[in-house]
């Protein structure tokens, strides 16, 4: 493998890939779920020395979409209050 044009993939551990075929992927969601399902407790993230797995990542993601589902959003509340008027 050459290191010249990807420098970065000399820090890369042996079982990740210096590259992604994204004609598999269809979008980020199915990306994380397969990373998920294949490299369960390997890094996904490493920043700033706090390092987390595909399985935390997605957890992370999961807990946060469901938040964002649930939350009240003004716009939302104002036009269901708007709506019950009129009926």
């Amino acid at each position: 493998m050459s290191y010249r044009n990807k420098p970065w993939l000399v820090s890369y551990i042996p079982d990740v890939p210096g590259s992604i075929n994204f004609n598999d992927l269809l979008c980020i969601p199915d990306f994380l779920e397969r990373s998920t399902r294949d490299f369960p407790g390997l890094t996904a993230l490493n920043l700033m020395g706090y390092t987390l797995t595909f399985r935390g990542l997605k957890n992370m993601a999961d807990r946060s979409a469901a938040y964002l589902a649930d939350y009240k959003w003004p716009e939302e509340v104002e036009f269901r209050e708007a709506l019950s008027k009129t009926q």
